[in-house]
């Protein structure tokens, strides 16, 4: 399942880093609107009472912010470091939860352009002040959500921090300037080296900060119009970035990308990451969890049981006559080996849930994306396990809703009614409480009955005549296409041709994939447990891995053509 994206551009919230502040915002969540603007006011006074060098207990603060003090002791403390620099995220958060409106605000307040104006400073520095003490408020109304600072929160930090250009910075010489300008023209147009690369070339040269040089280049370009150096073409856009992700997937390089939307390389990695991100984030993991799954050891304990190793690998063919027979032949476990499969995939759930959290709060990490991903990976291994043993369940209650034998219907009737079931009955999976007792037979019989009702309702259903031939479904031979247990398998596993082809591969490659996805009964492996295990880099499996399904894809094609 997947949630909507927001309809409408706004501020990005801000990360609350320090512990006591964040779980204070998590506490207060359900205030009431009269409470939050007390304790905006009581927090965005607290900026000024903050020495950086001291340390304060957790209840100082709570009282603070509240006027409350806490039941019991608390050793927890928090330095006032930390507390600047998350008092403006925390106020904001609180602003956002009140639905602040632009009544609320005390008269004079500040715009940012405005700040910009009164300290004579850039964006960036009021942005950096904010994670110094000075603390916004985040406002709604009419229009979109925006940041405005009180003249109060102003004046204090202005007393603290006294913001504004420093005299002392050391200026860069007009002849410097020219040198450097034409210096970075020839970088761009000999060695394609983006605004930022040439500024650090530059740096390095001249003995000047890196950020100095390329706001000179900034300003350059800014008034040089069409003979601007670099062209700003802002961040890559999301259908720019599912190029990248793409391309990526089959093994393609970085570069190739790069040089058709006339970026960097590095650009192309972090925008095929921000999709990865994205998607994972659209996700809906709720299901059942229990205690154990707190434990350092769960992982140990429940994904080492033999029903989840031996079913680490496993496909449902897409194909209809093979999926039929599969349906026929298959066989539901035992009670043991069905519960310890269904928590094994909940933990794994759980998991990855947790790790999607952190993604959001911190922001995409590569090998957090990638552990989330093979997380994922095993989860859609054990429930296709699961899903498999109740395909005889499938096919009894559509023959039972129909009256007849499901190769009676016309093919596409047909298909249409067992991707009604398949879906119902992966449904049915992921409810599945194994913590509760009873089968999974139980559930899912419950919902395919329902589905083939409501199915059937929704569909005429033509009978064959009696005395006429009867339709025979057609054996399309090899068919390397599966059904799908969970939606994120689409953009999250290979290529379905290449375990096709596994055989045919450079046998280094060829186990190389199946221990990285999962192929051929094997477990999959996230990048940084096979590169520790293979004791290389993680950013050579990444390459190793990109140049196996490079080859293997190849391969595929070959045969097709």
């Amino acid at each position: 399942m997947y949630r909507e994206h927001f309809a409408c551009e706004m501020p990005r919230l801000s990360v609350i880093h320090d512990p006591v502040l964040a779980e204070l915002a998590r506490e207060l969540r359900q205030a009431p609107r009269g409470a939050l603007l007390r304790q905006i006011e009581r927090a965005e006074a607290l900026a000024g009472q903050i020495d950086p060098e001291t340390d304060y207990p957790r209840d100082w603060v709570v009282f603070r912010v509240t006027g409350y003090r806490p039941d019991g002791a608390d050793a927890t403390v928090t330095s006032g470091h930390s507390l600047l620099e998350s008092l403006s995220a925390f106020v904001e958060r609180l602003c956002e939860q009140a639905e602040l409106t632009p009544e609320d605000l005390p008269e004079g307040s500040f715009e940012v352009d405005e700040l910009c104006a009164r300290w004579q400073v850039s964006r960036k520095s009021v942005d950096r002040a904010r994670r110094r003490g000075l603390v916004a408020r985040r406002v709604g109304g009419s229009g979109a959500r925006r940041i405005v600072f009180s003249p109060a929160a102003v004046e204090a930090h202005e007393a603290r921090a006294h913001p504004g250009p420093k005299p002392e910075g050391r200026r860069i010489p007009g002849d410097v300037r020219a040198q450097m300008i034409a210096r970075a023209a020839r970088y761009r147009r000999m060695l394609g080296c983006s605004a930022n690369q040439s500024a650090r070339r530059l740096a390095r040269r001249y003995d000047y900060s890196a950020e100095a040089i390329r706001q000179l280049l900034k300003r350059h370009d800014e008034q040089a119009g069409e003979q601007a150096i670099f062209r700003e073409q802002g961040p890559l856009s999301r259908r720019e970035q599912e190029l990248a992700f793409r391309v990526l997937r089959r093994g393609l390089s970085p570069a190739t990308v790069a040089r058709r939307l006339d970026r960097s390389t590095g650009s192309i990695r972090r925008a095929c990451l921000q999709y990865r991100a994205r998607m994972l984030e659209t996700i809906d993991l709720e299901g059942p969890r229990a205690p154990v799954f707190e434990r350092d050891d769960a992982e140990e304990v429940i994904l080492t049981r033999p029903a989840v190793r031996e079913r680490a690998s496993g496909r449902i063919p897409a194909s209809l006559h093979a999926f039929l027979d599969l349906c026929r032949s298959s066989k539901a476990p035992d009670r043991t080996s069905e519960r310890d499969l269904a928590i094994a995939l909940h933990l794994l759930r759980c998991r990855a849930r947790e790790g999607i959290a952190e993604i959001k709060r911190v922001g995409p990490g590569v090998l957090k994306v990638d552990e989330v991903e093979t997380t994922l990976r095993r989860a859609s291994r054990l429930k296709t396990a699961l899903v498999e043993g109740q395909l005889k369940l499938l096919i009894a209650t559509g023959e039972q809703r129909l009256g007849a034998g499901l190769e009676s219907l016309p093919e596409r009737t047909l298909v249409s009614l067992l991707d009604c079931l398949f879906s119902s009955l992966c449904g049915a999976v992921d409810r599945f409480d194994p913590f509760h007792g009873g089968r999974l037979a139980s559930p899912a019989s419950i919902a395919l009955d329902r589905a083939a009702l409501e199915w059937a309702r929704a569909h005429e259903i033509v009978r064959p005549r009696e005395g006429r031939a009867q339709r025979r479904l057609i054996d399309p031979g090899v068919d390397v296409a599966c059904r799908v247990v969970d939606a994120w398998q689409r953009w999250l596993e290979p290529d379905v041709r290449i375990e096709s082809v596994l055989s045919q591969l450079d046998e280094a490659d060829a186990d190389f994939l199946r221990q990285r996805f999962g192929l051929a009964g094997a477990w999959p492996r996230s990048a940084s447990d096979l590169a520790q295990s293979l004791g290389i880099p993680v950013q050579h499996v990444v390459r190793r891995e990109r140049a196996a399904v490079r080859r293997a894809l190849e391969i595929a094609r070959s045969r097709i053509g």
